[in-house]
């Protein structure tokens, strides 16, 4: 076990390593004078790998609205620690769960913790659509910390951005994400806000996770073996989950399903005229085990389509129950022509 001593500029902030070995302590050293540790785990030739808490990067999640003007007098000073912000108008807590997102995806994984508290969003938190390190694996664990949306937030709240081409999105399969214990809440009236916005990742996972006031609460594109387990989808306008194919240039229902996922335990409250509770489209081998959709009355509760994908074989359903009535079909399944 060889020793380690040495100061490293990182993030935009001064860290200092001790400890040897694989599992190092770092102490990030705020503007303030601050020191706050995080965990940094090295293998023999890789990156390294951290476990971040979204307030050790400066995060306040006490539910009001903090933006960077109240730590930063200029644009300037504020990318000097958060480079991706574009205005002194966003919000502190968004940019500190972007710059712990942006520290693990450049390792070979790592947590990215949000703890108790309520983290105000005007922007999307995004893990970029760019390879990270071969087999990286990242957690994203909530303990019941409540990310809402701004009011007028555009897009998605959270998730991965959507790669540009397919060519693009099958180099990115190598990343499991797992997301754990978030609540993430909408503002209840922006069309095509997501609350979490999965784009191409392989076995992954969501799980405990409670999705509220969105136009789709989880979107899932491209995610093959993806588990969705004990979540709920609350008053979302269009869909709950939502699990399909990509929809970026050169996508197709034969080359970028969300093959074989399950969910698992998922209850669904629909809005009155929700387009449908549970959506699965061009994907196939989906599994939809022990859920409920309940609720206002939707257009459908479940709906399989196969989008006219020849590779779209078959989709299993068991014990679903259904205590609310839709005002098209409560099952409904369009196969391949």
């Amino acid at each position: 076990m060889r020793s380690i001593a040495s100061i490293l500029v990182l993030f935009g902030l001064i860290a200092t390593l001790a400890l040897a070995g694989k599992a190092r302590t770092v102490n990030f050293i705020r503007p303030d004078g601050q020191i706050i540790q995080v965990l940094a785990h090295d293998g023999p030739t890789s990156p390294p790998f951290y476990d971040v808490s979204v307030k050790a990067m400066g995060a306040i999640a006490d539910g009001q609205l903090h933006p960077l003007s109240e730590r930063f007098p200029t644009l300037e000073d504020a990318q000097g620690v958060y480079p991706f912000a574009t205005n002194l108008t966003d919000e502190i807590d968004w940019a500190a769960a972007q710059k712990a997102l942006n520290a693990v995806h450049t390792t070979y994984g790592g947590v990215v913790v949000f703890t108790p508290g309520k983290y105000i969003f005007n922007r999307g938190a995004m893990f970029p659509a760019t390879a990270g390190p071969s087999d990286q694996t990242v957690l994203v664990r909530g303990h019941g910390a409540i990310i809402q949306a701004k009011t007028g937030l555009t897009g998605a709240l959270m998730g991965r951005e959507r790669p540009a081409s397919q060519t693009i999105a099958v180099g990115l399969t190598g990343t499991r994400y797992h997301w754990q214990g978030i609540q993430f809440r909408g503002d209840g009236q922006t069309v095509g806000q997501i609350g979490l916005d999965l784009n191409v990742a392989c076995y992954g996972s969501v799980r405990d996770c409670t999705f509220v006031n969105f136009d789709t609460g989880l979107s899932a594109r491209f995610c093959l073996g993806l588990i969705v387990e004990q979540c709920k989808f609350l008053a979302n306008r269009t869909y709950g989950p939502f699990i399909g194919g990509g929809d970026w240039t050169s996508a197709s229902g034969a080359n970028s399903q969300s093959n074989h996922v399950l969910l698992e335990h998922v209850r669904v409250y629909c809005s009155t005229n929700q387009t449908a509770g549970i959506l699965v489209e061009a994907s196939s081998g989906v599994i939809v085990n022990n859920c409920i959709i309940e609720g206002g009355q939707p257009q459908y509760c479940l709906k399989f389509d196969a989008k006219n994908s020849t590779v779209v074989k078959n989709f299993t359903v068991r014990n679903l129950h259904v205590e609310t009535t839709a005002t098209q079909y409560t099952l409904a399944a369009t196969l391949p022509s």
